[in-house]
């Protein structure tokens, strides 16, 4: 009989250096070095003061990024005092806060009747978690008007909430909840 030779047996040792690896090695580049375009011809540098206004491009061809207003759009701010306005009715129910802590963000009847749901729960006990707003959406009806909804965890249980949030007459851009449901 003839027996195994013994590079048979073993499999052939390769190096990390073999071209079979190399493009496991190789770092990856995705972008181009500055002053070079993608294709590697050298792009002429361009002085920050002489690039035009409403270039959407930096030197090195990176898109550079719009800039922000400084104020929020309607539905940013709508949403903004929508969550503000949900935790805080969360933590009146938890008996956590007065419900005049709501005066900025609520009308007097709203107010009136979350501080009579609150007087009604019994308050909870000190082992219980607290209440977390959980998630929360707004929709636009009109210019001054929007809808929101969302859930609240609450001892245990997933709590539904919605409001209708209108702008002040008499301010223009503050935001005010004039119908609540707790469910």
């Amino acid at each position: 009989m003839h027996s195994p030779s013994k590079s048979a047996t073993t499999p052939p040792r390769m190096s990390c250096t073999s071209p079979r690896f190399a493009a496991l090695l190789r770092t990856p580049n995705y972008e181009p070095r500055p002053g070079l375009t993608k294709s590697g011809v050298p792009r002429p540098c361009r002085a920050r003061s002489e690039s035009p206004a409403g270039a959407t491009e930096n030197s090195f061809g990176h898109r550079l990024a719009r800039h922000r207003r400084n104020t929020p759009s309607p539905h940013e701010q709508a949403l903004v005092v929508t969550t503000a306005t949900f935790r805080l009715v969360a933590d009146v129910l938890d008996k956590r806060r007065n419900a005049n802590s709501l005066s900025r963000f609520v009308t007097a009847p709203v107010m009136r009747s979350l501080a009579v749901h609150a007087d009604a729960l019994p308050r909870p006990a000190a082992d219980t978690p607290l209440s977390r707003l959980i998630r929360a959406h707004c929709r636009h009806v009109s210019a001054t008007a929007c809808e929101s909804f969302g859930t609240v965890s609450r001892n245990g249980r997933i709590c539904a909430i919605a409001a209708r949030f209108e702008k002040d007459p008499k301010s223009g851009n503050v935001w005010l909840c004039t119908e609540i449901a707790l469910g």
